[in-house]
């Protein structure tokens, strides 16, 4: 196992403990933490969930993707706050660090790579279409970042820029990434089962509760006109 597995699996051994003891920093910010020598990294939210009814918990999961490694955390418990927050990113990356400035605003997979020369180049298909390739050590990149990367083209880049310039979120054009993207339905079919038995099970909660309400109020209507005949 290599240093940066051993720091993963630390921090989350460690995490646990923080959360326990109400330290309010989130699991990503200790990511982050534990990955402040590491120049070039992506995180992306893999998988989210929330578990009970009464009172839920919600949970990340997370990719971490260097040039050359990656890693997929197991289920992180996140603040509720934090996972509404971000509850439109499946698939995409939460925090991208690069020659080390980090972009905290969710993007496509690799999009924060494309266009600089020290990561690839452009490149023309037999159609004419311009797309990105990596090359040299970052070739790997895109393999390792999972199901999530897609080939990007010239037309969905310059789309890219044009939103991140007006602080807008990008889900590519037409709407491939995201909770809602096309391709989180295809790579993490398991998410959206879970949520449709999650809202099967609050109907069903919801209609016994119900049952039992009627039925109480059903009771005591009969009893109220009992009552009233022994009059």
């Amino acid at each position: 196992m290599n240093n940066f597995i051993k720091t993963i699996v630390l921090l989350t051994a460690l995490s646990f403990t923080f959360i326990s003891c109400g330290t309010p920093s989130s699991p990503i910010d200790r990511l982050k933490s534990s990955l402040k020598d590491v120049p070039t990294y992506s995180i992306l939210l893999e998988d989210m969930k929330e578990d009970g009814f009464i009172s839920p918990s919600y949970y990340h999961k997370y990719r971490v993707v260097t040039p050359d490694d990656a890693y997929v955390t197991p289920w992180l418990k996140v603040s509720e706050k934090y996972f509404r927050l971000n509850s439109g990113f499946l698939g995409m990356a939460l925090v991208d660090k690069k020659d080390g400035k980090i972009e905290a605003n969710p993007s496509p997979p690799g999009y924060q790579y494309v266009g600089d020369p020290k990561y690839g180049q452009w490149r023309t298909d037999s159609s004419g279409n311009s797309f990105w390739e990596f090359y040299g050590k970052y070739a790997l990149f895109s393999h390792l970042m999972g199901g999530w990367y897609r080939p990007v083209y010239r037309n969905d880049y310059d789309n890219y820029r044009s939103y991140s310039g007006r602080n807008m979120v990008y889900y590519g054009k037409n709407n491939t990434y995201g909770t809602s993207g096309s391709l989180s339905r295809q790579n993490n079919p398991s998410f959206f089962e879970r949520r449709k038995a999650r809202e099967a099970g609050f109907k069903q909660k919801f209609q016994s509760n119900l049952n039992k309400k009627v039925g109480r109020t059903k009771t005591g209507t009969f009893r109220g006109k009992a009552g009233r005949v022994g009059k």
